[in-house]
């Protein structure tokens, strides 16, 4: 397999986001790494989990789930000019953006740049 699989969760105790160093769905549980030193178990229900898309944006942010993005084509005679929040439907990863629907995130070779998290 050549894509990375990564996770973080937002912690909604905390209100802090951490990386996902291990998820146990057995238990529901995972352990985020708080710094460097430190990792933290956590439940499912007191986080929110988002998956990486293996996307990176125009200044080499990594695009997770949750994210707010802006997609500009890259492709003459193709535009395509949207704010939205990426989302996993229907198999595979989209922008959704109000009043537009959802948009496939691969489509039209698209340039993203991430603008923020939705928390």
């Amino acid at each position: 397999m050549n894509r990375e699989i990564k996770f973080r969760a937002w912690d909604k105790i905390n209100n802090k986001m951490y990386p996902i160093t291990g998820i146990s769905f057995t238990n529901k549980d995972v352990w985020l790494q708080i710094n460097d030193k430190q990792i933290m178990g956590a439940n499912f229900n007191e986080i929110e989990i988002m998956q990486y898309t293996g996307l990176k944006d125009i200044h080499s942010n990594e695009v997770y789930e949750g994210d707010i993005v802006h997609c500009v084509s890259n492709i003459p005679h193709i535009l395509i000019n949207l704010i939205g929040k990426v989302k996993f439907l229907n198999g595979g990863w989209t922008i959704s953006v109000n009043n537009f629907g959802n948009q496939d995130l691969y489509s039209y070779g698209v340039k993203i740049e991430k603008l923020g998290k939705i928390y």
